[in-house]
């Protein structure tokens, strides 16, 4: 076996000391460590290696003589003494036909770094093709390589007379005697968060000047020149002070006979991971630094019940409410409720010392109802925990930021748990980006309602118990993008409990956040937001679209509906589908049941006898998929009297989009329907891009001036037009269709008096066409 005479050497604690000592089979995808390579490469092809799997070679091959090659091993552990040596080589040739091996082979060594080498033995003259293996061996004398010599050992292949062979070298081993014995028996006891006590049993020869350790949280080995982390300890022990919790750390021992005299390093190296302790504050976890599906360092789950565990999960995408990362989830159990706990570290915290808890939590579906608590306790178990709050109505599509405070009465080491109580068969529960810390003296009020009309709101608040603000801070937009310490308010200082805002757009989301101000130099954290919608419009004007990036899913767009006798509801999905990037209309099949399915749009004001336009685009899961477009007077099934266009055969996966002209007799409010009725248990269906437009301006808008544009968007204060040619006016839209800007013609567009939210802006020409762009402003 190639690793025999290492594993004979161990156990006799031979390489244990200061000595040269080699057992090299080349088995390693890497140039092993002290080598160095001229011409020889790693080979495992069949045959050539005299065992294992692996070995070095060199084709020596070319017209003239004298073609060399070499391996070449350094140290700078001799002893002093005598240097058994000993390897296998084969010389095969090229051919194995016409064998044609002509060469010979040096076998050196030097104790000056290579400027001068010896030859062990004599030169091995090679004449012979041969797949066999034959072995060298022979003797550095004691004293020839001193103590701390720059040690070279070389195996050096030479062709002649022209020849064409293979030279391999297997099973290298250099054994040198030792005077010197490392220590055996390495453990550690006593470990702490931050220390621990290495323990070792005497070397063979006692060293007269102790013994020398070295410790690192990286498993690399110290060598010979390594400074020791202590030197010339007396004893068999060492305490290791100053560590880090929840490490792992690497530790090696050496015996120091004499000044000159030092064994090498334990063979391999003691490990052990200090404690987890307990954590500083302010405590944060979000989840990003663990390897899913285990659990954060130093922290712990416990199922209580039958259901499933909280397990770290990975989201591709943001959705549910969360950014795209890393969370916590509860998967639930279709048969049994859930009752698993998530425990935080351990944190010292003090008595009548008010704390605050943030967390995010959410779930991944509108019909399911999570529940989750949140508890304090002296020890990670769940019959140690005393509740803060319970959380029983986890019902949105997505999460709520909440907060809680906690005020333990006797001082001392806390974990904080989070139980999923979840019925059977529910949908997931997400909770991610807890913080901890001792709560500020300006609380966090809360947002009790925020109602609407089409262009108002009042959003109305409750302070936080115990506190007594002089006022609050109110920010409101349509982004979602939550305000930080230094964004300016839309409204500062308010003294109620309450705030009126005005000039809103019609069927809006729009999304309100709230702060405290306690003094001049003190405000709380915002609020999370809440969100509202404004009213929708009696009816849309055209140009109308739907491209479903502004619905949350998976609830529909503001303003539109849907109804569902057979099959399942048409939804909102964020997972695009081929051509269709983002979010999208979907029908998802049934097992069981056929669809019928309707979704409708808003209202929209059309002319009788004008010509409109509708285009839209569809694509199917491979399956076949149907589905009729319609339109009327309500948006019900008895309402849809106008079939636009029927598609009972869509096969394939490839988005198709559609254009159909259509001319209302009567004026007044139309509302267009998709109706999805596929058979049961096919796949899935898709709609996206819906535009209604009269027919004219659409062909201008497509042809004419297709490569008009407006930038940037979203905007802030100003818009720029890329081309002004042939421009009579502008006016600019809200999305309930009220004109709120009419302007001359300009390349730049000030628009920096316009509250937050989506606009139509209309470009009209002198030829009487125009070109319509939805702009947002932040």
């Amino acid at each position: 076996m190639k690793k025999l005479l290492l594993t004979c050497m161990i156990a006799l604690g031979i390489t244990a000391s200061a000595q040269i000592s080699v057992n090299e089979g080349f088995e390693g995808t890497t140039t092993p460590a002290g080598w160095t390579y001229t011409g020889f490469l790693r080979t495992t092809v069949t045959g050539y290696p005299c065992t294992g799997t692996a070995a070095i070679r060199k084709n020596l091959y070319g017209t003239t003589t004298n073609i060399t090659a070499n391996a070449v091993y350094t140290s700078a552990n001799s002893n002093g003494n005598e240097i058994a040596v000993s390897f296998k080589y084969s010389t095969r040739g090229f051919s194995t036909t016409s064998p044609n091996v002509s060469g010979n082979m040096r076998v050196e060594y030097s104790a000056d770094g290579g400027t001068t080498y010896n030859l062990i033995g004599s030169q091995v003259e090679i004449n012979t093709h041969s797949t066999l293996c034959t072995s060298f061996s022979g003797t550095i004398a004691a004293g020839a390589v001193p103590t701390g010599s720059n040690f070279k050992f070389r195996i050096t292949g030479n062709n002649t007379n022209a020849a064409d062979w293979y030279l391999t070298i297997d099973d290298v081993v250099l054994s040198q005697v030792a005077t010197c014995y490392a220590p055996t028996g390495l453990n550690a006891t006593s470990v702490t968060s931050n220390s621990a006590t290495v323990n070792w049993t005497a070397s063979t020869t006692p060293p007269a000047n102790g013994y020398d350790v070295y410790y690192s949280d990286v498993n690399t080995a110290p060598t010979s020149a390594t400074t020791p982390s202590f030197s010339g300890v007396t004893g068999l022990s060492q305490n290791l002070t100053g560590l880090l919790s929840n490490k792992m750390y690497y530790v090696w021992v050496r015996s120091a006979c004499s000044s000159s005299d030092i064994s090498s390093w334990s063979s391999s190296p003691l490990t052990f991971t200090t404690l987890c302790g307990v954590a500083t504050l302010p405590y944060a976890q979000n989840f990003e630094s663990v390897t899913p599906p285990a659990i954060p360092a130093c922290h712990t789950v416990q199922n209580a019940g039958t259901g499933n565990n909280w397990v770290t999960y990975t989201l591709a995408n943001p959705t549910f409410g969360f950014s795209a990362g890393k969370t916590l989830r509860y998967s639930y159990n279709t048969t049994n409720a859930a009752n698993a706990w998530f425990y935080t570290q351990g944190m010292n915290l003090t008595a009548g010392t008010k704390y605050m808890i943030r967390f995010r939590v959410g779930s991944s579906d509108v019909g399911y109802q999570e529940k989750m608590k949140l508890a304090a306790g002296t020890s990670p178990i769940n019959t140690a925990m005393t509740e803060i709050a319970d959380y029983v109505t986890i019902t949105q599509a997505g999460s709520t930021l909440e907060t809680a405070y906690f005020t333990p009465t006797t001082s001392g080491t806390y974990y904080f748990g989070f139980n999923a109580h979840s019925d059977a068969d529910m949908a997931y529960l997400y909770l991610d980006d807890i913080s901890i810390d001792a709560a500020p003296a300006c609380l966090i009020p809360t947002i009790t309602s925020a109602t609407s009309t089409q262009t108002d709101a009042t959003v109305i608040w409750t302070p936080a118990a115990g506190s007594t603000p002089t006022g609050y801070d109110v920010y409101y937009n349509t982004t979602g993008v939550a305000p930080t310490d230094t964004t300016v308010p839309s409204f500062e200082n308010v003294s109620g409990t309450s705030q009126l805002i005005s000039g809103l757009t019609a069927g809006t989301n729009y999304y309100v956040w709230l702060r405290a101000i306690c003094s001049p130099t003190e405000k709380s954290s915002w609020t999370d937001s809440t969100l509202f919608t404004t009213e929708c419009p009696a009816a849309y004007s055209v140009p109308y679209s739907l491209n479903f990036e502004d619905a949350a899913v998976p609830n529909l767009p503001n303003c539109t509906t849907a109804t569902s006798t057979s099959g399942n509801p048409w939804r909102i999905y964020n997972n695009g589908a081929a051509n269709l990037p983002g979010k999208w209309l979907v029908y998802n099949y049934s097992t069981t049941s056929a669809a019928n399915s309707w979704f409708y749009t808003a209202g929209i004001n059309l002319t009788g006898g004008t010509e409109y336009k509708i285009t839209y685009t569809y694509v199917g899961g491979g399956y076949t998929e149907k589905m009729k477009v319609s339109y009327g007077s309500t948006a019900t099934v008895a309402g849809m009297t106008n079939l636009l266009n029927d598609h009972p055969n869509i096969t394939g996966n490839t988005a198709t989009t559609v254009t159909k002209t259509f001319t209302p007799t009567t004026t007044g409010v139309y509302y267009f329907g998709f109706n999805a009725y596929s058979d049961a248990d096919q796949n899935y269906l898709g709609v996206d891009n819906i535009t209604i437009e009269v027919a004219a301006i659409m062909a201008t808008d497509n042809t004419a001036k297709a490569n008009v544009a407006i930038y940037p968007n979203p905007f802030k204060d100003h818009l720029n037009i890329s081309d002004t040619k042939g421009l009579k006016n502008i006016t600019v839209s809200d999305i309930s269709g009220r004109q709120v800007k009419s302007m001359k013609p300009a390349a730049r567009i000030e628009l920096s008096d316009l509250k937050s939210g989506m606009y139509l802006v209309t470009l009209h020409y002198e030829d009487g066409s125009v070109k319509s762009f939805k702009a947002i402003k932040n």
